[in-house]
């Protein structure tokens, strides 16, 4: 039987994959709340990190601007935490074009290589990834991490762009965020 978690990682996907930023920060992410340094999103270990809603609603904006057809399918069962916060973890499928630049140089989210990359609209990245979802009390998201490879994205998006990325650390990275994850749990 889903759990109320699991409804709001339906819906998740759902608002995310129409792009719909109102929803997702009135309906799946919870509340503002500075002192706790909630709702937030973190691309990858080492990419830019969104702290309350004023910039995980930018990040919407802004990624929905960059890659309009974006979308974020989910591949697999979930996993569930067993202990600390509520947690589900997914593995999923990015798809998505570029038509217009990532935070450019200057803005405190610039993000190479993804903000390197000049958007040409024709060629499409197909990526795995790793989405771990926090919930609070109210089965509202407090936090969306979402671990891949910035540069292999970079490398689909751009013909030629030189491979820089080491696969051990990006899964050195991902087998220690599920490791926070207590094993798993059924729902």
């Amino acid at each position: 039987m889903p759990t109320p978690e699991d409804n709001t990682t339906d819906n998740f996907l759902a608002y995310f994959n129409t792009q719909d930023t109102n929803n997702l920060m009135n309906k799946v992410f919870c509340p503002d709340n500075a002192p706790l340094g909630i709702p937030s999103v973190g691309l990858t270990d080492e990419g830019p990190q969104f702290v309350g809603a004023a910039e995980v609603q930018g990040l919407f904006q802004q990624l929905f601007v960059s890659f309009p057809d974006i979308t974020l399918t989910q591949l697999y069962e979930r996993l569930y935490s067993k202990v600390g916060p509520t947690r589900i973890a997914f593995q999923a499928r990015i798809r998505a074009r570029q038509d217009q630049p990532w935070f450019q140089k200057g803005d405190p989210h610039f993000s190479p290589p993804i903000s390197d990359i000049v958007p040409d609209k024709v060629h499409l990245t197909h990526l795995p990834a790793c989405v771990i979802l926090t919930f609070d009390a109210n089965s509202l998201v407090t936090n969306w991490t979402i671990y891949f490879d910035r540069y292999r994205m970079a490398q689909q998006l751009t013909p030629g762009f030189p491979s820089s990325t080491s696969l051990a650390n990006s899964l050195a990275s991902l087998a220690r965020s599920l490791a926070s994850l207590g094993g798993g749990r059924g729902p």
